[in-house]
């Protein structure tokens, strides 16, 4: 009802992740400050990080063996075997297989064509031999022809057949909401359009077939382009802080069940997870200079099963007066 009206309508996801992020730098500085000099670390700025070219060799070699457990919307395990059999080398990439790790592309089979097509397997086609060379290859180049996100049927609407911006938009609401009486309304431009461009009639169904289809579990690339941004930021935190990123990690999860299974993930890392100490421990999770080294946690007072509110202000009186 809100945008029938004409109201803009934001989903803002991520926010506790990003939460997370920040925690980890509070986690680097808090360690920096317990360390010997020689053992502090430089705290990331993470605005130049994504800014950047973010091209990290041992970040992507990371996200390619799925080491992704606690890394954002790359942490499950059917996700984390995409990412072993796409092997991810640039950023764009990263975008793709989070729009691909869902259930619409996935029935369809693009997220196993798109990592064949990525590493050599498969041949790369686009959709019909009429179209290489046209926009069409154009706008699906990057996700090596297949159709990955909602903004590609805006392009070829408009760059091959000749829509108008505000048509393109309304196709890919239509298509996104099975919307097929706009549709079936739309579609004799489309293929007029298609047809000035010298595409065959079968050429056009097959695009206009492929349109419809993807319709069904088509994500959005700003929002995959978004997510992704997020993801690479934690991989990349990782790979270079793993005990303060895992401590964020460790600190946020909620239940037992979900502590215990990231609890695990650190051990295989190689960390050392202390236990929980009254005079060391604080209310959460804190990555400390261990002999020099920076691969222990110590365990949080506040994430002991059962534990109330008098931790808060243990930790409080022992800060103050020893």
């Amino acid at each position: 009802e809100l945008e029938d009206l004409g109201f803009i309508k934001m989903d803002l996801l991520g926010l506790e992740l990003i939460d997370s992020i920040q925690a980890t730098l509070a986690n680097i500085e808090h360690s920096n400050a317990s360390a010997e000099e020689q053992y502090r670390r430089e705290i990331p700025n993470m605005r130049e990080l994504i800014e950047g070219e973010m091209d990290d060799a041992e970040t992507y070699e990371n996200l390619k063996q799925g080491n992704t457990v606690g890394i954002f919307q790359l942490g499950g395990d059917g996700v984390r075997e995409l990412l072993r059999a796409a092997k991810p080398e640039a950023f764009m990439e990263i975008a793709n297989i989070t729009a691909l790790y869902r259930p619409g592309p996935m029935k369809s089979g693009a997220h196993i064509q798109y990592s064949n097509r990525k590493n050599g397997i498969e041949e790369i086609s686009y959709i019909h031999p009429d179209f290489e060379g046209t926009e069409v290859q154009e706008v699906l180049q990057e996700t090596f022809g297949l159709m990955i996100f909602q903004e590609q049927i805006m392009l070829i609407a408009g760059r091959y057949a000749g829509f108008t911006p505000y048509e393109t938009d309304k196709l890919r609401k239509a298509v996104g909401k099975k919307k097929m009486k706009i549709m079936m309304a739309m579609k004799p431009k489309f293929v007029e359009g298609c047809l000035a461009r010298g595409a065959s009639e079968e050429a056009i169904e097959l695009l206009w077939e492929t349109i419809r289809v993807f319709g069904e579990y088509g994500f959005n690339k700003s929002h995959s382009v978004a997510y992704a941004a997020v993801s690479f930021e934690t991989a990349y935190l990782k790979a270079y802080y793993p005990a303060q990123y895992m401590s964020a990690m460790a600190t946020k999860q909620d239940n037992i069940e979900k502590l215990t299974f990231c609890l695990a993930e650190i051990r295989r890392m190689g960390l050392t997870v202390l236990s929980p100490d009254v005079n060391e421990s604080g209310i959460n999770f804190k990555a400390i200079s261990n002999e020099g080294t920076e691969d222990t946690l110590r365990y949080g007072l506040g994430q002991i099963k059962g534990i109330n509110k008098s931790v808060e202000h243990l930790v409080k009186i022992r800060e103050e007066k020893g």
